[in-house]
């Protein structure tokens, strides 16, 4: 309103031929209306300048939002990693305890039947030597009974001849005596 109040004054004074008033006011509106629009300028680029920063803000706000969220994705990714390598160690360890385990049932149960081998091995032994024995007591005894039958037969066969030479009929008493 106060540029506009110079501008008419120094048309007044133009319309009154005072052109050296006329000049002063009408650099005063001129220098009055410069600096008004120099402010709305420079309001409107404080403006575009406040508008860019928060834009920027806003964008880097997001970048940073995406990073956390990033972050958060490694850390329950590595988080998951580790857990997961724990359920593996200790899976590997009840697998090793277990295994270890059995090595050792194996072990003892390979030196039962050791024990067990040895043991048949000697009653085989024993069974073949009894075997032997009596095998040899058997050829022995068939050997002696042999012996004895055809020993005992001789006589026996002189007995039953003479025997039978008394039985005969025909036979004297005379003779038979």
């Amino acid at each position: 309103m106060v540029m506009t109040n110079y501008e008419a004054i120094s048309n007044l004074y133009a319309g009154i031929k005072d052109y050296k008033k006329a000049l002063e006011y009408q650099t005063t509106y001129y220098h009055l209306k410069d600096s008004v629009y120099s402010e709305e300028s420079k309001n409107k680029i404080a403006e575009l300048e406040a508008s860019f920063n928060v834009e920027v803000k806003e964008q880097e706000l997001a970048r940073k939002n995406i990073e956390l969220k990033q972050q958060k994705v490694y850390k329950y990714l590595l988080i998951g990693s580790v857990l997961a390598s724990m359920i593996f160690l200790v899976f590997m360890i009840v697998a090793y305890s277990r295994k270890s385990r059995a090595e050792k049932q194996l072990t003892l149960h390979k030196k039962n039947l050791e024990l067990l081998i040895e043991q048949k091995t000697e009653e085989l032994k024993t069974s073949i030597s009894e075997r032997r024995y009596a095998m040899e007591s058997d050829r022995l005894k068939s050997a002696f009974l042999a012996n004895m039958s055809h020993e005992l037969r001789t006589p026996m066969n002189a007995i039953i001849a003479f025997s039978n030479f008394l039985k005969d009929p025909y036979l004297t008493g005379e003779k038979a005596r």
